[in-house]
This record gives structure tokens, C-alpha cells and sequence, in this order.
């Protein structure tokens, strides 16, 4: 089952990660060229996080987690971690299982801006039917968002494979569901989160989820 890493690096927003010849952009392409060795590699993409600028995130898409795991224990991890620490802070990262590839065809990476919406939920609550439950109530969400959304293109979306920390959850890990979806712009996102059908059709979406965040890529592969 194929696996996307998501990974957070921090640089100073001055940093310019896409002109060849920078040592940002540099550093990515080495980085890159790596990765495109590795068994299982299928898709990779970089861009800077609005409004969070000082982040810079990377997307990697393998055939299975295992290859990632392979390469990560592999001996030309050191050589691929050292290249980015050169240049990037490290943040963090996690993996994702979404329905269908970030990076096919009309998909969200492939749109002018990704917006990533990460939904956190007490771990103990999370079990097959209570996952089926937020599926159901994203899917129709994203239904009326495709029918009445000027601007909006794919979604991708599936269960993070890690439990993580967040202060609304108490007392216990959460487990989160990830969206992305593709815009034509942000502007587009906008105007549709303050249009009367969102707010029709936020709020049983809102009802499940004990805390959310919301962020945007441009990946640098619009079609």
C-alpha cells in the first residue's frame, strides 16, 4: 500500500529553495536525486507553507512504508539527512495513507495551491467504525465543496499512520485524519470558506473533530 511522507523543515523565509544555483534549491535537488535511487520512490515535491513561511515541506510518495524504512536504515540515509541539515532545520514529519495518489493526474499537488487540513481525534476513539463515521461526514462535506466552490479541484485524504501530541486532546495521544485538496488559488479557498453553502456544511464536520489545523503549499507541479 502506498505510503506519503510529509515532512517539515524549517528555513528563513528569505531562502530561496527554487532558483538552480541557490543554495536552498540546491540542496533539494541533491536531496532529490537521492531519492529517485531509492527503491519504492514514486513522487517527491517542495514548497514553503502559507501562512507558516518558515516552513518548508516536503511530500514523498512510496510504493509501501517499507521502502521508506528500507532507505531510512539504509546507508545512504546519512548522506541524504546531512544534505538537508546543511541547509534545513528539521521539524518533524509523518505518514499518510491516503485513498489515491497526491501526485496522479488533476490531483491536489498538481493544482496552483495544496491546502492541507489535519483533523486530531482522541486515539482510544478511533476504530474502524468510528473511521468509516469521518470518512462518511468528510466525503459529504466534500461534495458540497466540489458542487459550489469556485476554483476547487481534487481531494486526496486517508488516516496518518503516527499518534501524535496536541493540547485539546488530554490525557492521551491522537490519532488524525488528513485532507489535501487542490486549489486554483488561496483566494478561491477564501471566498468559498465565507460563502453560505461552508457554512451549511462545516458544521458536522466540526461537531466530530476535537481539533483541526489548516495550511497551504504551492508544490511547484501545477498542470
Amino acid at each position: 500500500m502506498a505510503a506519503t511522507e510529509i515532512v517539515f523543515l524549517t528555513a528563513d523565509p528569505s531562502l530561496d529553495i527554487k532558483t538552480p544555483g541557490t543554495k536552498g534549491a540546491d540542496a533539494l535537488k541533491k536531496v532529490t536525486e537521492i531519492l529517485k535511487e531509492q527503491d519504492g520512490f514514486e513522487s517527491v515535491a517542495v514548497g514553503r507553507q502559507e501562512p507558516n513561511k518558515e516552513v518548508v515541506q516536503a511530500m514523498i510518495e512510496w510504493a509501501d512504508i517499507n521502502d521508506h524504512i528500507n532507505f531510512a536504515t539504509g546507508p545512504e540515509f546519512s548522506v541524504f539527512r546531512e544534505s538537508l541539515t546543511a541547509v534545513f532545520g528539521e521539524k518533524g514529519f509523518f505518514h499518510t495513507f491516503f485513498d489515491r495518489s497526491l501526485f496522479g493526474p488533476g490531483a491536489p499537488a498538481r493544482s496552483n495551491v495544496t491546502e492541507f487540513c489535519r483533523l486530531y481525534f482522541p486515539a482510544s476513539q478511533v476504530n474502524p467504525s468510528f473511521q468509516a463515521q469521518v470518512e462518511q461526514v468528510w466525503g459529504s462535506f466534500e461534495k458540497v465543496m466540489k458542487e459550489n466552490a469556485e476554483g476547487v479541484r481534487d481531494c486526496v485524504k486517508g488516516w496518518v499512520l503516527e499518534e501524535t501530541e496536541h493540547e485539546s486532546v488530554k490525557k492521551e495521544k491522537a490519532k488524525c485524519f488528513l485532507a489535501c485538496v487542490g486549489w486554483d488559488s488561496l483566494e478561491c479557498h477564501d471566498r468559498a470558506n465565507q460563502s453560505e453553502f461552508f457554512a451549511k456544511a462545516a458544521p458536522p464536520l466540526l461537531e466530530l473533530v476535537t481539533a483541526y489545523d489548516i495550511w497551504f503549499v504551492e508544490c511547484g507541479m501545477a498542470e
